[in-house]
């Protein structure tokens, strides 16, 4: 792991190197440039000078000075007819005693823009270098010319720079900084995206929208770029839109890419390096990423991808090519195949013991009432976050929890489990204060529970949730906390301000898992599986959403609590749940 993070990190610094090398060449060759440039105006200065005492000497000449000099002008332009613009390029004597309608404000010099002093952009009227006469300046050509129909000059990225230079200047002294010229890098074609244009979708922010799936393989395992939440999102939902075997296959070509036709051996050398090399980094780190924590043991199509995933370790070509990596992809397949599903899961080392737990005087006879409160709600939270902590990503997806297929909802068995226990729990309560005849005895048993459910708040457990069910007539004893209990856990507004109590708390929590499932139903109906306006494109923005609710739920399996389970209490409350009366015969 460590190698391949270096190798990794190591990549990525070339390429940053890369860059600022090619960063820094250009920038001396700008300043070579500009130093040419004030020089070559110096010179350009001279000449003007010598051309105005020249137009002096020749003010009281003849005629025949005057055709002489009309003569070399016209030469200039038939020398220059490519630097016009429209239907005066075949017409130099137009050309001469026409005015220009507006010019270029930088010249040619060695592919580089020259800067001009912001404000003093030339226009036809102005007489740089000493327009119209022709000057043979080495290095220098003449300006380009703008159509006829523009009325502003043309802006080069220097100029640009220059402007916004003099603006920073005017306003933080002589100090500010002088901003750069941008520079767009070319990219080599061969180093380029192998997707078509057409086979990927963005929005505006440039985040996939959708795609084929060979581009979202391909965009997962990308050379040129890093997107950590695009990975996480795909692994997180990739089992809604393909299988498990067609993302690998995938993968697999993707790791035996071959070079573009026509390429010398110095393009190879370059493709070899900087594409071919980091794309099979990536595909090596999706597989260890994908054995590591999206495994699951109880999926037949993933118990049967580990003998493809070692045959491919094993193969010669990634055994010759990057031999540390493959051993490690096979040993983790070793793993995977011997373990159970406790692997790789993260066990935290506790700095403090658990509180004692409150016992009643006898742990062989004991009622409801018997038990101290806030110990009901530890053994309820314990049991609770049981459940909750083996809920697993794929159940989260196209509402398998609904679904008829047996199959289908068979992924979803813990989900199902705590939607079944959460109305079990409804039921017990009801039972636990209907069972009592006397109405003051009914009132004590509703003054214990809603002890309880405060606890259980306090515990960031979702039991609170379904305290509230059928005790509302029996609140003479002790109406504001259960109108506080009410508000907190009310669906009003989409659960609102339970959301926002959620939120609010620490880790460790079981949140109640009903909010989670009414965003999943709302994201799955609400959104189509791919794109209307490209039906080809899966639609992996309704896949970001659904992972959003994913680590969400995730955010709170990760801290455990520190609480002692005591299983006589615990078998109390499961047999009270499981023989508790259905709501027809309460």
């Amino acid at each position: 792991m460590a190698q391949s993070a270096v190798l990794e990190m190591t990549l990525e610094r070339s390429g940053t190197v890369e860059r600022s090398v090619m960063d820094l060449t250009a920038a001396a060759r700008s300043l070579a440039v500009e130093s040419d440039d004030a020089e070559k105006v110096a010179r350009s200065n001279r000449l003007k000078s010598d051309s105005l005492s020249t137009a002096a000497t020749l003010v009281g000449s003849s005629s025949q000075a005057s055709q002489a000099r009309q003569s070399e002008i016209d030469s200039y332009f038939q020398d220059q007819d490519s630097d016009m613009d429209g239907e005066t390029a075949h017409n130099p004597r137009h050309r001469s005693n026409s005015q220009l309608s507006s010019f270029s404000s930088t010249s040619s010099v060695s592919g580089v823009s020259a800067p001009t002093t912001p404000g003093t952009e030339y226009t036809g009227r102005s007489n740089f270098m000493n327009y119209p006469f022709p000057l043979n300046i080495s290095g220098v050509t003449p300006l380009e010319i703008t159509p006829p129909n523009s009325s502003q000059p043309t802006i080069g990225e220097t100029q640009k720079a220059d402007i916004r230079g003099a603006k920073l200047k005017k306003m933080l002294g002589e100090d500010a900084p002088t901003p750069k010229p941008s520079k767009v890098t070319e990219v080599p074609w061969y180093l380029g995206h192998d997707y078509s244009p057409a086979d990927i979708s963005f929005n505006m922010e440039g985040h996939v929208r959708g795609g084929t799936l060979p581009a979202l393989v391909e965009r997962l395992t990308l050379h040129d770029g890093l997107d950590s939440n695009f990975i996480a999102t795909f692994l997180l939902t990739y089992r809604s839109f393909a299988t498990t075997s067609q993302f690998f296959l995938l993968l697999f070509k993707r790791f035996t890419i071959a070079p573009p036709k026509g390429l010398d051996t110095s393009e190879l050398t370059l493709w070899t390096d900087r594409k071919l090399t980091p794309i099979r980094l990536r595909v090596f780190n999706i597989i260890k990423t994908w054995l590591e924590n999206y495994y699951l043991e109880d999926e037949v199509e993933d118990r049967q991808i580990l003998p493809k995933i070692k045959e491919f370790a094993e193969s010669g070509l990634m055994r010759e090519l990057i031999s540390f990596p493959a051993v490690q992809l096979i040993k983790l397949v070793e793993k995977r195949e011997t373990s159970d599903s406790s692997f790789k899961r993260m066990v935290l080392n506790m700095s403090t013991q658990a509180p004692p737990p409150i016992l009643p005087r006898s742990l062989k006879r004991f009622r409801f009432m018997d038990l101290d409160p806030f110990e009901i709600a530890r053994q309820l939270t314990i049991m609770e976050a049981n459940y909750y902590n083996r809920i697993k990503p794929i159940e989260c997806l196209a509402k398998a929890w609904t679904s008829e297929d047996p199959v289908i909802a068979a992924k979803a068995v813990n989900i199902k489990r705590m939607i079944e226990t959460s109305n079990l729990y409804a039921n017990w309560i009801d039972e636990l204060v209907l069972s009592e005849k006397e109405p003051k005895k009914r009132a004590a048993v509703v003054k214990h529970l809603i002890a309880v459910a405060e606890y259980v708040v306090c515990d960031n457990s979702s039991i609170g949730t379904v305290s509230n069910s059928s005790t509302e007539a029996y609140l003479g004893t002790c109406p504001s906390q259960f109108s506080a209990l009410q508000a907190v856990t009310s669906s009003a507004k989409s659960w609102a301000d339970y959301r926002a109590e959620l939120h609010a708390a620490n880790p460790p929590c079981v949140p109640f898992v009903g909010v989670y499932l009414t965003d999943l139903v709302m994201i799955q109906d609400g959104n189509p599986d791919f794109l209307k306006s490209t039906e080809h494109h899966i639609n992996f923005y309704k896949r970001v959403s659904t992972a959003e609710v994913i680590r969400e739920i995730q955010q709170y399996q990760s801290v455990p609590y520190c609480l002692t389970p005591v299983p006589e209490l615990q078998t109390f409350i499961r047999r009270g749940l499981d023989n508790a009366k259905s709501v027809a015969e309460l």
